[in-house]
This record gives structure tokens, sequence and C-alpha cells, in this order.
């Protein structure tokens, strides 16, 4: 029995509420344990886009026990409680659980929204992965209580089970894909320059390389270019050096006579490969810079011994030619009655 659910006051963390270690001695007992979950990634989001909003940690305790935490913020425009994290930057958000025990917190969560201060619509959940149980547990507890549900698929995220050798990898791909990738990788180390690989994971490197990457996201399509605005900088660049830190950080870079064209920012988290963003300099686009890098990092997992090398959310056709597979991410929404 699940015997008290404790909201921490704003602003977003309350050290007082909960450390940074009771937070991250939750991740290995949790369903879907990710770079998205922790408590560095949360804490810098908030750091830098919680400007103004309401929060609502909501923290579940079993007999004096942290069993889950449920991090929220109020939306005002639409005035929806959403999952802090944001879904343009947040791949995969859920709330951490102790497995087994999602159903219990749900249920609580809805009870909380009755009686809460905070006036909330109703619950407007993002990036929501298809194994996580919160698809299977919350709509139909939401029901029960007469709550309006609406749940769709959001986006695809597909993903590529590593197999134990580059060969064993290039033996999964049709032999049309397979001969592209090599030769792509090919002409990339024949070029004159060559294309050379190189990566990074210390805090020190980073400082620099994250500036490469981020230089090289702007310059790859207009699209990215407005996307990486100042506030985005600044979260990238931190999130790199946190990241580089705990050892969850991986920068792949392609150069070109000492000079970066191509870069992957990668998270290392667990038994996956997590290829979070990317950027190259079009100048090069005849050589492939952006395929041959992902190359390199299956290259790379697969010698560390990764499990997954996950592409991260959209349907972008290259995810697909290099053996990735479609995984749902879902949206659930939920509004009072």
């Amino acid at each position: 029995m699940i015997l008290s659910l404790e909201l921490t006051p704003a602003p977003f963390p309350s050290t007082a509420a909960i450390k940074a270690e009771e937070w991250d001695r939750l991740l290995p007992q949790i369903y879907l344990n990710t770079p998205f979950a922790t408590w560095d990634w949360h804490d810098l989001w908030w750091k830098h886009f919680g400007h103004e909003r309401e929060n609502s940690l909501l923290i579940v305790r079993e007999q004096g026990r942290i069993i889950a935490l449920v991090p929220l913020y109020l939306e005002t425009r639409s005035g929806y409680l959403k999952f802090i994290g944001g879904e343009d930057l947040s791949d995969f958000l859920d709330i951490l659980a102790v497995k087994g025990k999602e159903a219990q917190v749900w249920r609580q969560v809805l009870e909380y929204l009755e009686r809460s201060p905070i006036k909330a619509r109703g619950l407007d959940l993002h990036s929501l992965p298809a194994n996580s149980p919160t698809i299977q547990v919350l709509p139909l507890l939401a029901q029960e209580r007469d709550y309006q549900v609406k749940m769709e698929v959001e986006e695809v995220s597909p993903v590529l089970s590593l197999p134990q050798s580059w060969e064993a990898y290039l033996a999964l791909l049709n032999a049309k894909d397979r001969h592209e990738l090599r030769r792509k990788m090919r002409r990339a180390e024949e070029a004159a320059p060559p294309l050379r690989f190189r990566q990074c994971a210390e805090d020190e490197c980073a400082r620099h390389d994250i500036l490469s990457f981020i230089s090289l996201h702007k310059k790859s399509r207009p699209e990215k270019e407005a996307f990486m605005d100042g506030e985005r900088e600044a979260f990238f660049q931190d999130v790199a050096q946190a990241f580089a830190r705990k050892g969850w950080l991986r920068l792949y870079i392609l150069e070109r006579n000492q000079k970066a064209v191509a870069a992957m920012l990668c998270f290392d988290y667990g038994d996956s490969l997590y290829l979070y963003n990317s950027g190259f300099d079009p100048e090069l686009s005849s050589l492939s810079p952006g395929i041959v890098l992902i190359g390199y990092c299956i290259q790379d997992a697969i010698s560390r011994g990764k499990r997954w090398f996950d592409f991260m959310r959209g349907n972008e056709d290259y995810k697909y030619r290099l053996g990735g597979k479609d995984t749902p991410v879902y949206r659930i929404l939920i509004e009072r009655p």
C-alpha cells in the first residue's frame, strides 16, 4: 500500500525534497532507464527551459521508501500537466517507478490531480516508448474515473539490434545497402585528403567538440539552424559536460585536414548507444560524411559490446537502410471530467 504522496515546492529541483543520489538510486529499478530519466537531464532541462513554469515533482513513498518519481510541470498556455523534459528535446519520457508499481503510482497521481490546488485540465504526456507500462495501465485507470482519454502514435524510433561483429552487422543489410555503406566508407578513407574518424568521451575534449557539433548542426539544414537557438546551444554544452563526467557521452567526429566536417552527439548509456543528434558540412555531401560517420559509430558500439544502436525518434530513410526497425512512441492525452 502506498502511504504518502509528496509535492516538492518550486523551483525544480528541490534538493530538500530529494537529492540527486536518491534519484539515481531509483534508476536501476525502473522499467525504462534511459539518459532522459536521469537527474542530470531533468536538472539541466529545468535550468534552461523551466523559466516561470509551475512544477510538480511528485514523490511516491511506500513505508518511507521512495518507489516513484513523477516529474511534471504545468503548461499555462494549454492548462495541461506535462513531463519535465519537453517533447522537442527528450526522445523518451515516463514516470520513474519501481517495476510492478506503475499502476499504483498512476492511481495516486490521478487522485492527486482531483484534489490538487494546481487546476490542470489533465495530463498531456509525450514521448512514451512502446514498452512503457504507462501505456498499458494509465488509459484504463483514467477511463475508470470518467476521464476522456486519447492515445496516439506520436512518432517512430528505429532501433538496431547489434550482432557481435562488424561483418555480422553487414550481413544483416540487404545487398544494395551493404554495398553502398562499404563503398561510402572506403571512398571517404581514400579521398584526397581523406576523412579521418575520431571520438571524444571526456570532459576536456567535449568542451571543444560540442562547439564543432553545434556549428555543423546549424550548417546542415535551415530547419536545424532555426532549432539551435541560443538557449539550446547552452543546453547542449551543459549536457555534453555533465554526461562526459558521468561516462555517458560519445562525441564522434569526422575530420578533413584536422577540421571537423561531421559530428554525432551520442549517449553511451547501459547496453545501448543512442544517436541523439548530428551535423555535417553540406559542401562535402558528395562524400556522404553523415552516413560514413554513423558507420563508424556502429562499428564502435559493436566493438564495445553494446546490444542496441538506437537511431532515436524520426523516420528518416537512412535509419532503415542501416538496419533500424521501427518502435512506436506514443502520446497520451487525459482530460478531467
